[in-house]
């Protein structure tokens, strides 16, 4: 098949026009034969209009305002959706609005990993903005596991109605203390990996391929709001046959919360927000992870 693109990319953007900016042009600098669709997600300080501006004349980019936040997965697809039926790419790409790419021969080494792998869904090599690796799991949780986490969200839940205002500021400022002493760990910390196949990538930076674009009519099933996409993602290609891989040879840079961090500046606000979504989200993957028989078409 002849695609008249490459890669077409999917941007979600929520608020941070600044960031959304710097993640369009690490793709231009990364990408000679691209699409761009931005998706504003209904931003409340209308930075949606102030990209349908900005990239007005830009004939490698496309802007589409929802009318409602749709959150993480239906964003995405909703520019997922206009793509496929607009470009014809080869690959597409749903990037955050927080991530820089660093390869400035992206395509090329795209279609190396597709060729030697045959994925039909790539996750790079994510460097966080403190220089720490963030990767992938090797697996999806238990259903213990997420019974568990479950529990200590609700709990979490239950203490935020009763903490105080003060009480959350501290809380806030023994957290960068508390993750050096190694009580707040990242588990792929300090590890080195290259290409490993069929295991749960982060959801910050992925690449559909034409095994993956071919079969789904969007890029990720709609059952959860902000959270555990990436599970659905890997128990949607495990049990459709299709590949997943971690490939060490495509770097992006993960700022990370850019988006969530515009929208709620009180601390305590924004994590009950978080807190509800999880418990929401968390039931939603139990339900999925019991019922074997939905392939999450």
């Amino acid at each position: 098949m002849t695609y008249s693109y490459k890669v077409g990319f999917v941007v979600l953007h929520y608020n941070a026009l600044k960031s959304t900016i710097m993640t369009v042009n690490s793709i231009k600098n990364s990408v000679k034969n691209g699409y761009i669709v931005i998706v504003d997600n209904n931003s409340p300080n209308k930075t949606g209009k102030d990209l349908i501006d900005l990239y007005k004349n830009d004939i490698q980019v496309k802007v589409l305002l929802l009318d409602q936040n749709l959150g993480f997965s239906k964003g995405n697809n909703e520019g997922y959706k206009w793509i496929k039926s607009h470009k014809e790419c080869k690959y597409i790409c749903i990037v955050n609005n927080d991530v820089i790419f660093l390869d400035s021969d992206l395509e090329a080494r795209l279609d190396n990993a597709y060729n030697k792998f045959g994925f039909g869904v790539l996750g790079p090599n994510i460097v966080l903005a403190d220089g720490s690796a963030n990767i992938f799991n090797p697996k999806i949780r238990s259903k213990e596991k997420i019974e568990y986490d479950i529990n200590q969200f609700e709990k979490e839940l239950a203490r935020l109605d009763k903490r105080s205002y003060l009480g959350q500021i501290i809380r806030d400022m023994l957290y960068p203390i508390r993750k050096r002493a190694g009580i707040i760990k990242n588990e792929n910390a300090g590890k080195e990996y290259k290409e490993i196949t069929n295991v749960l990538l982060h959801g910050c930076c992925l690449f559909l391929s034409p095994l993956y674009i071919e079969k789904f009519a969007n890029a990720f099933f709609e059952a959860t709001f902000m959270y555990c996409e990436e599970e659905l993602l890997y128990l949607r290609c495990m049990r459709n046959n299709i590949k997943t891989l971690y490939f060490d040879d495509i770097h992006v840079k993960h700022l990370e919360k850019v988006s969530t961090n515009t929208q709620f500046y009180d601390n305590r606000k924004r994590r009950i927000v978080q807190l509800r979504n999880l418990i929401y989200s968390h039931n939603k993957l139990l339900f999925y992870l019991n019922d074997k028989e939905n392939n999450l078409i």
